[in-house]
C-alpha cells in the first residue's frame, strides 16, 4: 500500500471532464498551466492556472496541535493536507494522471517527448521528472528505445496522498467513495478495537481535547481536520505502524462525504464520543462498533 497520508477543497474549475472530449479537454487545461509561468500570454495563463488550481497534498501529520490556523483546519490542529495548492510540476503530474486514468491512451498510445514538449511548453528536464512522477505511482513504464507506455490499472498507486487528491478532484464517482468507505471501515473498526486494549494516557487525553475542541468548533473544515485528528489518534492507540499511516485515506473519506453531503458533523461527535468512552473502558466491541458511526 502506497503513502496514504493527505485534503481536497472543492473541485477545481479547470478539472477535466470524463468521457468523449477528454484528449482536448486535457490539453487546453494542461497548456494553461503554464502559459503564465513561461512569461507567454500572460492575461490568459493566470486565468487558466487559476482555473486548474486543485486541491494538493500536504506532508503527513500526526494528531499534534500546531498553532497554525492557516491551511482551513481548527487554530489548534493542522489542517487537511489534500486541500493544499502546489506546484507547476504537481500540476502538469495531476494532468496526465487523470488522462490515463480516464483512459485517453491506450497501453500502446502514450504521447512522445516531443509531443509532450510541444503541448506543454516546458523544459526536457522539467518534462522528465513528471514523467519519473507519473513511473513512480505506477502509471507509465518507461524502457529505452520504446519510451513510455501507460499500465494497467492493477499498477496503479490509488492509495498515494495525490493519487487520492487527483480522484477527489476529478468529482464524486460513487464508487470511489464506497472503495474509500470499505477501506476506512475495515482498517478503522480494527484500529479501535486494538486502542481499546493499548490505548495510553496520553492518547485519551488527545481524544478528549479533539472532542472539547470539536464541540466548540463552528466551520466545517475546522470539523474536519478535528474528525481526522481523532481518528488518526485512534489509529496510533492501536499500536501498528501500518494503522499509523491513514492519513491521507482518512482526509479523502471525510472530503469525500463531506462533497456529496453524507453525514453530519453532530451525528459524528456523538460517535466520536461513544468511540471515547469504550475506548476509555477497555471495551473493545463496543469500541469497533462506535467507529464504525464515526466513519458513517
Amino acid at each position: 500500500m502506497a503513502d496514504l497520508n493527505q485534503e481536497s477543497g472543492p473541485p477545481a474549475r479547470g478539472q477535466l471532464a470524463r468521457g468523449g472530449g477528454a484528449r482536448a479537454r486535457g490539453q487546453e487545461a494542461g497548456e494553461a498551466l503554464f502559459v503564465d509561468r513561461l512569461g507567454g500570454l500572460a492575461g490568459r495563463g493566470r486565468r487558466g492556472a487559476e482555473k486548474s488550481q486543485t486541491a494538493e497534498a500536504a506532508p503527513a501529520v500526526s494528531p499534534e496541535r500546531d498553532g497554525s490556523a492557516e491551511h482551513g483546519g481548527s487554530s489548534r490542529w493542522p489542517g487537511l493536507g489534500l486541500e493544499r495548492p502546489r506546484s507547476a510540476h504537481d500540476q502538469m503530474l495531476r494532468v496526465l494522471a487523470l488522462e490515463i486514468m480516464d483512459g485517453v491512451y491506450d497501453v500502446t498510445g502514450f504521447p512522445s517527448e516531443t509531443a509532450l514538449l510541444h503541448r506543454f511548453q516546458v523544459s526536457r528536464s522539467f518534462l522528465r521528472e513528471v514523467i519519473r512522477g507519473l513511473t513512480a505511482k505506477g502509471f507509465l513504464s518507461v524502457k529505452t528505445r520504446v519510451g513510455a507506455t501507460v499500465r494497467r490499472a492493477e499498477h496503479w498507486s490509488h492509495f498515494d496522498r495525490d493519487v487520492l487528491r487527483w480522484r477527489l478532484g476529478a468529482g464524486g464517482n460513487p464508487v470511489f467513495g464506497e472503495d474509500l468507505r470499505a477501506m476506512c471501515l475495515g482498517l478503522e473498526c480494527e484500529a479501535a478495537r486494538r486502542a481499546a486494549k493499548r490505548r495510553s494516557v496520553d492518547d485519551l487525553e488527545t481524544l478528549q481535547q479533539c472532542l472539547d475542541d470539536l464541540a466548540m468548533e463552528p466551520s466545517d473544515a475546522g470539523a474536519r481536520a478535528l474528525q481526522r485528528a481523532f481518528r488518526l489518534t485512534v489509529c496510533a492507540a492501536s499500536d501498528r505502524p501500518v494503522l499509523r499511516s491513514l492519513s491521507g485515506l482518512i482526509e479523502a473519506q471525510l472530503l469525500f462525504d463531506a462533497r456529496c453531503g453524507h453525514g453530519s458533523a453532530t451525528a459524528r461527535l456523538k460517535a466520536m464520543r461513544r468511540a471515547f468512552a469504550a475506548i476509555q473502558n477497555g471495551d473493545e466491541a463496543a469500541a469497533a462498533a462506535a467507529m464504525r458511526d464515526v466513519i458513517g
